[in-house]
């Protein structure tokens, strides 16, 4: 288990009535890792060249994030679900749920990255243009670029104004105590205001 995986889920123990659901990508060829398969939403060619992707296997990802958006939507309504990762789902986070028809509660993207950043904000549904986002990055993260990160929120905050992007000083591709606090303040600030 990730360490932030057992933090997330004390903000569940902490709130009783807050379910947290971690899906796990599935497992497929990675062209970065050499063609080997590994656990991966899509397709990636680099981590430093984020305009050139073609983000292979994005499309079914999509499909895969709002299908399980759809399902939780039965048990609490769409505006109550905050859809947040970790790399590669940070960037489906924001990618997926960003383009889901119904209003959300908030996007949290911790360590990621935008795919298609240079069109992205003609691809956002109307119903989360000023959906909250929190975005973090650690400012030494040799895995996925700080820049990465930094790309992504400043994209998202020209069209919404409810974006937030915390910068971690000397940390690198992980999260640390005071990113998962700020998480907790802001699934607890978003669920309230979405009441």
């Amino acid at each position: 288990r990730n360490g932030w995986f057992d933090e997330i889920k004390k903000i569940q123990k902490e709130n009783p009535t807050i379910r947290v659901v971690c899906p796990t990508a599935p497992i497929q060829p990675v062209t970065i890792n050499g063609g080997m398969s590994m656990t991966s939403w899509h397709d990636l060619t680099s981590l430093t060249e984020i305009s050139t992707q073609e983000f292979a296997g994005i499309d079914k990802t999509t499909e895969i994030v709002s299908d399980l958006i759809k399902s939780e939507s039965k048990l609490v309504p769409a505006s109550k679900i905050i859809l947040g990762g970790f790399s590669q789902g940070a960037a489906m986070s924001m990618f997926a749920g960003l383009q889901y028809p119904e209003r959300l509660a908030g996007v949290i993207a911790l360590s990621g990255y935008l795919p298609f950043y240079d069109r992205f904000e003609d691809m956002v549904s109307d119903a989360n243009k000023n959906t909250p986002v929190l975005g973090c990055h650690g400012d030494a993260d040799n895995v996925v670029s700080f820049k990465a990160g930094e790309l992504a929120l400043r994209t998202i905050a020209k069209f919404n104004p409810n974006t937030n992007f915390k910068v971690y000083i000397g940390i690198g591709h992980q999260s640390t105590r005071a990113e998962i606090e700020e998480v907790f303040r802001f699934v607890n600030a978003n669920l309230k205001s979405s009441e």
